[in-house]
């Protein structure tokens, strides 16, 4: 693809595997007013800005205590048709002025959705996942565990017999498929993941050097390469504030927490068991799997990619589609725009 920055829109590139027949290929671009937001969108965004600010906080049994899952919903209201479930990238958090940015714009984007959008355990207000799903994760990698406990903190904001669409980038996409696992038979519609972490297997002086060192270089030529005016894109908003965690943690709590997001979860995804949490969430879905790379991705080979989707879609005789396009994995977490545009239906602009 080979295009540079975000001035001339986003250009991709769709392909679908099937488990039987040949792949079906589409080009489509979204021009550059499509990431920003329109006057009507930015009523909503400021709406959504003041509504996400009320936290909400669910008790999940796990293990021998009860432990407490933040999460927000932003476009709560009697016009929305869809329900979705948003996890953020690497240490996502609700309660950051930076993440809070991140779920209104992409409430502002796709108004007909009422998002459900968990803090990251371990992060703000959303306690550690239990000591066996730790090791759990420490051990195999597998995010199956950890989908089912967030799945049970987020109950009482998902109705029952309401197909979720679920949407997320980067660490999130390994929650996602966990949760996809943990859902019950055609309970989810759409998965839509960007640029997952966890298809790889990497140790964690390389998830380090790919997330940070390489991540870092890559954003800066795209920054310098896109002209779409910074301020309608970048992380910043004055109307947003951060709420403080209603308990005060001990040392202990903060310490396992800062274990838990900058070790455990890297370790995690590094032995790259997203795929095989993928296979098992496919027969949980009854619309439409997307999997989204970037083609200066840090984390990931579009070939490589390309090759272990086409071989899942003929094992599992299911139908996934992979969306190329000029972008960064950092890049991408610093546009909340683009993040949710993504969110919505990609169709022919």
């Amino acid at each position: 693809m080979e295009r540079l920055g975000f001035s001339d829109g986003i250009y991709v590139h769709s392909t679908v595997y099937r488990p039987d027949g040949p792949e079906a290929s589409s080009e489509f671009v979204v021009p550059p007013v499509e990431l920003t937001l329109s006057d009507d969108e930015k009523t909503v965004f400021n709406q959504a800005s003041e509504e996400i600010l009320t936290t909400y906080t669910s008790p999940v049994r796990g293990g021998t205590a009860s432990r407490d899952l933040q999460y927000v919903i932003a476009n709560d209201n009697d016009d929305t048709t869809t329900t979705g479930i948003f996890f953020p990238g690497w240490g996502g958090s609700s309660q950051t002025a930076s993440g809070r940015l991140e779920i209104a714009r992409l409430a502002a984007k796709n108004p007909t959705t009422r998002w459900v959008v968990p803090t990251t355990p371990g992060m703000d207000g959303s306690d550690r996942l239990p000591a066996s799903i730790r090791h759990e994760l420490h051990r195999t990698g597998s995010f199956i565990s950890a989908g089912e406990f967030i799945l049970q903190g987020l109950r009482p904001a998902l109705a029952d017999d309401e197909p979720l669409d679920i949407f997320a980038f980067s660490q999130g996409d390994n929650f996602a498929a966990g949760l996809a696992v943990a859902a019950e038979t055609n309970h989810i519609h759409d998965l839509k993941v960007i640029d997952p972490v966890g298809l790889q297997k990497r140790s964690w002086l390389e998830m380090f050097h790919a997330s940070v060192i390489k991540a870092g270089a890559n954003a800066k030529s795209y920054w310098a390469a896109s002209s779409v005016d910074p301020e309608s894109i970048l992380v910043r908003h004055s109307k947003i504030s951060v709420n403080e965690s209603s308990r005060r943690r001990t040392v202990y709590e903060r310490l396992g927490a800062f274990v838990d997001t900058r070790f455990r979860y890297p370790r995690a995804v590094g032995r790259a068991a997203f795929l095989a949490d993928l296979q098992l969430a496919l027969a949980n879905i009854s619309g439409e799997v997307t999997v989204m790379i970037p083609d200066k991705s840090e984390f990931n080979s579009l070939p490589n990619v390309s090759t272990k989707l086409a071989s899942l879609a003929i094992k599992s005789a299911a139908k996934i589609r992979m969306d190329n396009f000029n972008g960064t994995h950092a890049f991408l977490a610093g546009h909340p725009n683009v993040l949710a545009r993504f969110a919505g239906s990609l169709t022919q602009a």
